[in-house]
This record gives structure tokens, sequence and C-alpha cells, in this order.
């Protein structure tokens, strides 16, 4: 099968001062985007409502690779005209200690991969060296242009303060934008890195005596000639920056094309799409924070060589003249998650097909009868308010009449066993909650509940076991797997399924996980 075949792995290893340091690097193909339109059955949806949830979606997405400390990825998005097609790639560097770049960067793929599947969209693996070195680093000379999170040097009564104007993404399907990339007469790549980062201690250190010193000033604006009106609005972006980067990520967004022009061109129509424009005289008078993008060429060739390296080796390089001090120069850079989507995204195809792009053939509407709905659960007295998180997640992505939770679906005066068989029939997946009481609770006479037959519990996962549906054990407040002799015979086969824990400090990550493999399954079907 396609999914199997493994990305080939381009190897380097340098000397650092702790040790020999191994960068690896990989490549995927996306062969095509989901039609967001037709596959989520959004009939009466609006417009915008469709570009919320998808992008809602894909900030998802971003927020699980957090995690990844100093990994990269990057989305590319590569058009030739002789083709009349985008292309489009996702490229991952793994850096790690010698010897163990190889599994971490085929652990970034298998998880990436999940993610995305996730949200409709298949990755297929660059399988050879040749391919793979012309994704990282097209062939001749490129002119690179950046776009970035907007510099400002606004002037306070105590000197100069260099800011920041962050991104703000507007409600953008992207698809104007790949309508002039198709009538660029030269090939023309945009590529957007992605690197979760940690905040220095001197960067950490600076945000806070800056926003410090600004709210020190804003207090005196009403003292006569010590009023300082911009400090609050230079005081409001440095205390954003240390609400909004508890969990750091690099940004760098960048045109590529052998034509200065069209990288040029392409670059500034980028700016509108990223976010909306508001000037600190504006925001001012609004009592809001500014924001905006703005375009970035090198002007020197060591300031092309930076440029370069981000795009041919994942290495983010911080180019340009600055007025930033050094704990402030990877600013212009740094955002959160619900902030990158304005770049690492995908297009959104709401209403009309996207330029050069494929899009996915919605499933035939009798594709999915036998595996439509996910069937949860659980017990009400082991796990019931982790129960209602998940579900509301679940219910949230997939809808609430996708979701079977427990007898209180089940209609009156009907077989419980004929209608717990009939719900799983047309189930994709059942998720199993198992938490810390889930083996051992008993009943009025003391008896262990899942040692009687007519346990509700122990039917529903005896039927689901006996079953095709996919059974996913969840493992909740900080419960383990049952060990195979401690369950009746019929349900001993739990301990050897694929479990996944659902914890509270990791929650979200945890359960777009879940959502991607059941979206996964719902997509493939039952596996015979």
């Amino acid at each position: 099968m396609a999914d199997q075949v493994a990305p080939y792995l381009l190897r380097q290893t340098t000397a650092a001062p702790a040790g020999p340091v191994e960068r690896v690097w990989c490549a995927y193909r996306i062969p095509f985007l989901p039609d967001f339109v037709s596959s989520r059955g959004t009939t009466g949806q609006t417009e915008r409502d469709l570009l919320g949830w998808a992008l809602g979606n894909q900030a998802g997405i971003i927020g699980a690779l957090a995690r990844w400390k100093e990994q990269a990825f990057a989305i590319r998005f590569l058009f030739r005209p002789e083709r009349s097609t985008i292309e489009m790639a996702l490229v991952l560097r793994a850096v790690a200690p010698a010897g163990q770049g190889a599994p971490l960067a085929m652990a970034l793929g298998h998880e990436v991969t999940q993610l995305l599947a996730g949200a409709g969209i298949a990755l297929v693996p660059v399988t050879t060296d040749g391919d793979l070195r012309a994704l990282l680093d097209p062939p001749g000379h490129v002119y690179i242009t950046e776009v970035r999170q907007r510099e400002d040097l606004v002037p306070l009564r105590m000197g100069d303060a260099y800011v920041v104007y962050p991104f703000q993404p507007p409600m953008s399907s992207w698809l104007t934008l790949f309508e002039s990339l198709m009538r660029q007469p030269a090939p023309c790549a945009i590529n957007v890195h992605l690197q979760p980062t940690r905040l220095a201690p001197e960067e950490q250190t600076n945000f806070e005596q800056a926003a410090s010193l600004a709210r020190g000033l804003e207090h005196l604006q009403h003292q006569g000639d010590l009023a300082d009106p911009q400090a609050a609005v230079v005081g409001g972006l440095y205390a954003d920056y240390l609400r909004r980067l508890t969990d750091p990520l690099l940004l760098v967004t960048q045109v590529a094309s052998p034509d200065a022009q069209v990288a040029h061109m392409i670059a500034r129509m980028l700016v509108p799409e990223l976010s909306h424009s508001m000037e600190l005289r504006a925001a001012q008078a609004n009592g809001q924070l500014p924001h905006g993008a703005e375009v970035v060429t090198p002007r020197t060739p060591p300031e092309a060589a930076a440029a370069h390296a981000t795009l041919a080796f994942l290495e983010p390089q911080f180019w340009g003249a600055t007025a930033a001090l050094p704990a402030q120069h990877r600013l212009r850079f740094l955002t959160d998650a619900p902030t990158a989507t304005a770049a690492f995204r995908f297009p959104v195809a709401t209403r009309d097909a996207i330029p050069g792009v494929a899009l996915r053939a919605p499933a035939a509407s009798g594709a999915r009868q036998t595996g439509s709905k996910i069937f949860l659960s659980y017990r009400r007295d082991d796990s019931g308010p982790t129960t209602g998180r998940i579900y509301d997640r679940l219910a949230n992505h997939f809808g609430k009449e996708a979701i079977f939770i427990d007898v209180s679906n089940i209609p009156l005066g009907v077989d419980f066993m004929s209608h717990i068989r009939q719900t799983i029939e047309q189930c994709a997946v059942q998720l199993v909650v198992i938490g810390p009481r889930w083996l051992d609770i008993t009943d009025a006479q003391g008896a262990r509940r899942l040692d009687n037959p007519e346990d509700p519990v122990r039917q529903e996962v005896e039927v689901g076991l006996a079953s095709e549906v996919l059974v996913i054990p969840l493992l909740v407040d900080g419960a383990s797997t049952p060990i195979a002799d401690s369950l009746p015979t019929s349900l001993r086969a739990i301990p050897a399924l694929n479990s996944r824990p659902v914890r509270h400090m990791d929650f979200d990550y945890d359960l777009r996980i879940i959502i991607a493999a059941i979206e996964e399954r719902m997509r493939r079907g039952p596996q015979h």
C-alpha cells in the first residue's frame, strides 16, 4: 500500500560542542485537498462558517505540532507554468544527537500524516534522493522575498521602543492568491516554515521589562507634560507577546522565483492574505493593538544566502536591517498557533475549485453507511466528567447525531441488546473509555459489575469486539490498560488493542490524534 512506503531520508552529521548533531530531511507530496463543502455535508452553512471550521481545524494541527521543539515543518506550493498546476508538498527537518535523527524524522512524519488525515489531507512520501533535493532546493538561481510581521520603532518620552505588529489573519480562502499565482509567467514557490521553539531567558526578561516600563509610562499619561499616550499601546503589545508566546513558534513566509518581479508581486499579494492592517494611531484611537504585515527583500549577498538557508535547509536565519536589540531579534518571527494559521495553512474550497489544485471527490452517498458513527462506551461512576469532555469535542467536530453515548440514546420499550447491535453496525469506531475504577466498580451486592454477563458496559464492548468496528480503548484520569487475567474471557482482547491515553494537560493534542484515527477509519472502512 502507498501509505506504507517510507520516505527517503537525507542525513547530515555535524560537530557541536555537546557532541555530533544529526539533521535529517524528508518530504511528502500532497496530491489533493479536500472539498470542504461537499465532504462535510454543509448545506445551509455560510462561506464564513466553512472557513471558520477549516481554519480552526488547521490551527489545531499547528497546536498539536507545537510539542516538537526545534523541529521544522514547511508547507510548499510550487507553480510551474508549463504544467498549469500548483504542486503541494510538506517538508520536514529533524535535528537530534547523532544516531537519533532518523527515528525522530519518522516519528514526525507519522504524526503529521495522522494529523492531516484527520483534516482529509493525504500525504505521499517522496522516496528518491533526486526528488527530495528538488523539493528542498529548486534548481537554478531564485530570488527570495519574505512576508513578515511588521516592525516599528515607536517614539516614547524615554526613548524609542521597538515593537512588532503581529499578524491578524483575515477569514480568507486564498482562492484569489492562487488565481494570481496561476497567471504568472515564471515558476514560483511559496514556502511557509514553521518551527516550534522556546523563549530564551533573555527574551522572556526583555518582554517582561518592556511591558513593565511601558505600563509605568502609561500611568503618567494624565500628568501634564509627562503624558505619553503611545506608551499604552507599547505596553499592550509586550503584554500580548507574554500572553501569546507561552508555546512559541517560529514562522517564516517566503516567495521564491527565478523572476524577481514575480517573487515580489506574489509577496505583495500575500500581505492582505496574512493580516488585516491597523496602524498605531488607529489602534490607539480604538483602544486596540496594531497589526500588519510587510514585504522584506534581501539587499546584499549575505542576506540572500541567509534567506536561501531557510528555503533549502529549513534552518531559519534572521537577516535584514532592524532596530531590534539582540534579545528581540526573533520577535519578527515568533507567533502562537492561532496566529500562525495566517500562513501555515492550505487554501479552502468554499464555493469554487482551487486554481491549479486537485480536490478530493466526496464519497458516494452510500459509501459510508456501515461506518459513519462513533459509539462511546463508558461507566458514568468511573469517568463521567472526562467522557463528557470527550463527547463535547467529538460532537463539535462530527456533529451530535454522529455520537452514540449511552442509554439516553435508546428509545423506550426497545430490546437493549438488539438496539446496541444495530447501533454498532452503523459505527466506524467504538471508543471504550477506561478510568481508574472501570475494572473494579461493584454493584449493590458488592459483586464486580464486569463479571455480570448482563452488565451493559460489558455487553457493549463484547458486541464491538465481535463486530467489524474499530475498538479503541481510551485511558483517562491516569488509568492503565487492564491485564488480560483481570478481565472476563469475552473481553481479554482489550489489552492487545492499540489504546490511547487522554491526559488533562494534553487533552487537545490527544483528542486531535483520536479524531484523525476516527476519520481515517471512516474514510477507509473495515480492513479485512
